[in-house]
């Protein structure tokens, strides 16, 4: 909670690389064990066992998921072995009102799916409505790294 966007941000980067080196090595096991499974049929009915299999698919998986959807508006990702997933359509001008008068701003949209084992629906519009408020904030604002102008002579 003491960290800004950015810092987040950035550790998220950060761990990008280790995470997908983990997944890369957890799938090297998998074809290097794989030819103990005779047919591709066989092999594809065991990896789905595996992935459905509660305690395994949380350890592949993580608990929560951010998809961001350039290409569409709107998007709902099926859960699979995440407590939830949020996700962001792209960022489109629209007219909005303001004030009582229409203005162009830029719009997202948001979805959160969530496991309702672990979350309840009025836990994940509190959640939403946290993302909205600081999406809205001066305070996020005030978190953009400052750029220096170039200066003519």
């Amino acid at each position: 909670e003491r960290k800004t966007v950015y810092e987040i941000a950035a550790e998220v980067t950060a761990g990008v690389p280790r995470v997908r080196a983990e997944q890369e090595r957890f799938f090297a096991l998998l074809r290097r064990w794989g030819w103990m499974v005779p047919t591709a049929v066989l092999r594809r009915l065991w990896v789905r066992f595996l992935f459905r299999w509660y305690f395994f698919g949380r350890r592949e998986a993580g608990t929560f998921s951010v998809s961001y959807l350039e290409v569409v508006d709107f998007g709902v990702s099926l859960l699979s072995t995440m407590t939830g997933i949020l996700t962001i359509g792209r960022v489109r001008d629209r007219v909005v009102a303001f004030e009582g008068r229409p203005v162009v701003r830029p719009t997202v949209t948001l979805a959160c799916a969530v496991d309702h084992r672990v979350w309840d629906g009025l836990r994940a519009a509190r959640f939403l409505n946290e993302v909205k408020a600081v999406l809205e904030s001066e305070d996020l604002v005030a978190e953009l790294p400052v750029q220096e102008t170039e200066r003519g002579p």
